[in-house]
């Protein structure tokens, strides 16, 4: 189906401004990834015909997803009508040492596993997400870590990059029974933000569509707005995954930050469409508080987690997740007997504040 223009919504919220200005980070969506989508299809044309010696053939860690102000190109029409991401390593994991057709011990395990998406659901996150500030930019007070009961490190994040998100689960779900399962494996984020890997995994691993199009511009029934608001967005965390077992909820998020949260509220849920918002589900509150049973899925944030609290995490981990669950964690590894390493773990992957360390394992 035809790709309809982005769509700059207007924004009025105390935390992100108003108006234009409140979405100039990202440009226009579809124009900006047009360029950056040409300019990867045509550094892949000239890499051997390039002379490179002596000098990198593009800035340290530009890549189809890099977040340049891309020089107004014509777009390859190839690129865009194809309906797939062309994601490079080198937005997978940010590497300063190098040019993209080089390699190193934080970028070569990465080569040839790069994971693609179709091109609308990329297309569908930008637009999502083009009225809210990154996540850094909204750095917690005193009076959170107050509220909240914990020390002010423990409440500072920051946010996944889409191209590496969407490898980093791949490779988590692979040989796993979800990946040739046409069920989508539940997924859970303990300190999900804003909502980006929540709304990027219910875009790329599950079928949400509203079964009328492309379900890309799909719109609440007028009405029911504020309905799906109250019960996706609840501060209850009994039930995550939705009243009954036939819930068509794949995905869901638990963040402790009220003031993120009312950004989720105000700006990122009446940007999704439908469809999408059916199977996620965000909610306030502290992640102990969570149940962590019914996931399959789990990504742990763990960058700025005091010791004491990575170990009640790990315990929680080990008491309430089922044989089999796999786990994400960002920074720390577990370190706990109950948990399998999978291969390949502690790869560096792109985030929001440079490379991380990624640890993957498996509960037996």
């Amino acid at each position: 189906p035809a790709l309809r223009p982005s769509v700059v919504l207007p924004v009025h919220h105390p935390w992100l401004g108003s108006g234009r200005g409140a979405v100039d980070m990202y440009g226009d969506a579809n124009q900006q990834l047009r360029n950056l989508h040409a300019e990867a299809a045509a550094r892949r044309r000239g890499a051997e015909q390039r002379d490179d010696a002596g000098r990198p053939d593009q800035d340290p860690g530009r890549g189809a997803a890099a977040e340049v102000e891309a020089q107004p190109v014509e777009a390859d029409r190839e690129c865009w009508d194809s309906g797939a991401t062309s994601f490079t390593v080198q937005d997978i994991c940010f590497c300063q040492g190098h040019n993209a057709r080089a390699s190193c011990v934080a970028c070569s395990p990465h080569s040839g596993c790069v994971a693609q998406t179709e091109y609308s659901n990329y297309l569908e996150y930008c637009r999502i997400f083009q009225a809210v500030l990154a996540l850094h930019q909204m750095r917690p007070e005193a009076r959170e870590s107050v509220a909240a009961g914990y020390e002010l490190r423990n409440l500072v994040a920051g946010e996944i990059h889409f191209p590496s998100f969407i490898s980093m689960v791949a490779h988590a779900l692979e040989g796993s029974p979800w990946s040739s399962r046409r069920k989508a494996a539940r997924f859970l984020d303990l300190g999900s933000g804003l909502g980006r890997a929540v709304v990027a995994y219910v875009l790329c691993f599950s079928e949400w569509h509203d079964g009328q199009g492309s379900g890309l511009t799909a719109a609440p029934e007028e009405g029911c707005t504020e309905a799906l608001a109250e019960d996706r967005l609840g501060s209850s965390p009994s039930a995550v995954w939705g009243q009954s077992a036939s819930s068509d909820v794949v995905a869901a998020g638990v963040e402790i930050r009220q003031k993120a949260h009312d950004v989720v509220h105000d700006i990122v849920l009446p940007a999704l469409p439908l469809g999408l918002r059916r199977r996620l589900r965000l909610l306030c509150g502290d992640m102990f508080d969570v149940p962590c049973s019914g996931a399959d899925l789990l990504l742990v944030n763990a960058t700025g987690l005091g010791e004491l609290i990575f170990g009640r995490l790990r315990a929680k981990l080990e008491a309430e997740t089922r044989p089999g669950t796999r786990i994400m964690c960002l920074s720390l590894p577990l370190g706990s007997p109950r948990f399998d390493e999978l291969p390949c773990s502690g790869r560096q992957y792109r985030m929001s504040w440079g490379n991380c360390s990624v640890f993957f394992y498996q509960k037996r």
